[in-house]
């Protein structure tokens, strides 16, 4: 149980002031500063201090690598790492729905490196086309982007600052090593959202074109490295120890196993998430109207990679998030045609049941909680979603899609 207030807390709103020709279309809020992609001149605007005010703007395109159409800024919230990354699309920036209508056609886009220390950027890091989201690991070392137009996932060594590639190599404890720089997800899946559970390394991502969820593998071994298993975990024939000898791989980092969720062909699932403990993951699935005029939830079990059930819930819901505090968990959904939030209850007692409905002041763009393990860990979603520039539209169908104003319409 928790106390709602009916009341804005304007105690706890700060205001500040963008350039008056930005044209902001993402926010990152790390624990300090205010990072914002900024169409106008294609920059990432900085806010600091107290109140945070602007301070810098840093163009994303350098003389060796063009960047148009930044529309998203990843990276690790807490500033402990070297760098944060912006995804720019290539597209032409009067062209915001160029990755929701023909993401196959688009150029290949670059995640551009901002340096922490500086606030200068490194050379550009290709990615595949559209790309649209990035999540990082919890231990900084791989950032992991989606790429909506090619149904891919780029890999980025963060430590070097480069892709993930490399030449075969035994590890310190004489271990084969091979590298990933892109993972391949099925075809048509457009992905759009993910997120990165630490506890079983484990990416689990929402293909909003497929109508699926894909459950990537991504363990490091102890040095930091991309873990496998191979056909003959020995790599040695005939006294002859290599990596040839290793055979096919069979399982560990980049392994994906995709499960339907809904229950129509085009469910539309906008976004995903997982509870701390790797067990579940819930997806929001926007256009999964049955005849209800909602949409629904499906509950997916991560240990049988199956589906267990799917609830409907209030409007046609486009961001779902949780908390989970030991066997129990609440799971919070938003939808942006309903001033309700709907929260789902799941423990040893309770399966996967709408517990409430919340009603709000207005229509949710969007929700997040402060924590994903109920007891001090962090949220690890930093990142707003506009609607449009290769995200879902805030209500499904073709006329959310005739223009941006439309595709950011609410009823």
């Amino acid at each position: 149980n928790f106390g709602i207030s009916q009341n804005l807390q304007t105690k706890n709103v700060l205001e500040s002031t963008l350039p008056t020709t930005a044209q902001p279309v993402n926010l990152f809020s790390p624990i300090n500063g205010l990072w914002v992609a900024d169409l106008n001149g294609d920059v990432v605007d900085l806010f600091f201090g107290s109140p945070q005010a602007f301070k810098l703007a840093i163009p994303v395109a350098t003389a060796a690598n063009s960047a148009t159409m930044p529309v998203f800024i990843a990276g690790t919230p807490n500033n402990s790492g070297q760098r944060e990354y912006v995804l720019s699309q290539n597209v032409p920036d009067t062209a915001p729905l160029a990755c929701n209508l023909s993401p196959a056609t688009a150029p290949t886009g670059v995640a551009t490196p901002i340096e922490l220390s500086s606030n200068t950027t490194d050379p550009a890091i290709p990615v595949g086309k559209c790309p649209v989201y990035a999540v990082e690991s919890s231990n900084l070392q791989r950032l992991f982007v989606l790429n909506r137009g090619d149904n891919t996932i780029t890999v980025i060594d963060t430590r070097n600052n480069t892709p993930d590639t490399c030449t075969p190599f035994q590890n310190q404890s004489g271990q084969w090593i091979t590298c990933h720089p892109s993972m391949q997800l099925p075809a048509g899946s457009g992905p759009i959202y993910a997120e990165y559970n630490a506890a079983t390394q484990q990416l689990v991502v929402a293909n909003y074109d497929g109508g699926t969820i894909s459950v990537v593998n991504v363990p490091l071994d102890q040095y930091g490295n991309d873990s496998n298993t191979y056909t003959n975990p020995s790599c040695t024939v005939g006294g002859v120890t290599s990596y040839a000898n290793c055979g096919p791989i069979t399982g560990g980092f980049g392994f994906v196993n995709t499960i339907k969720v809904g229950n129509t062909a085009t469910p539309d699932p906008a976004s995903v998430t997982v509870l701390a403990d790797g067990s579940k993951a819930y997806t929001a699935n926007q256009n999964d109207d049955s005849g209800t005029g909602n949409g629904t939830v499906t509950v997916v079990n991560l240990y049988t990679y199956t589906v267990e059930k799917t609830i409907t819930v209030v409007g046609h819901p486009r961001t779902v998030v949780n908390t989970q505090n030991s066997e129990y968990a609440k799971i919070y959904v938003a939808s942006p045609d309903s001033p309700f939030i709907t929260i789902i209850e799941s423990s040893p007692t309770v399966t996967d049941l709408i517990d409430t409905t919340v009603l709000l002041e207005g229509k949710p763009v969007d929700v997040r909680t402060t924590t994903q393990n109920g007891t001090g860990g962090s949220n690890n979603n930093y990142s707003s979603r506009v609607p449009g520039y290769g995200q879902p539209c805030n209500l499904p169908g073709a006329a959310s899609l005739a223009s941006l104003t439309a595709c950011q319409a609410t009823p």
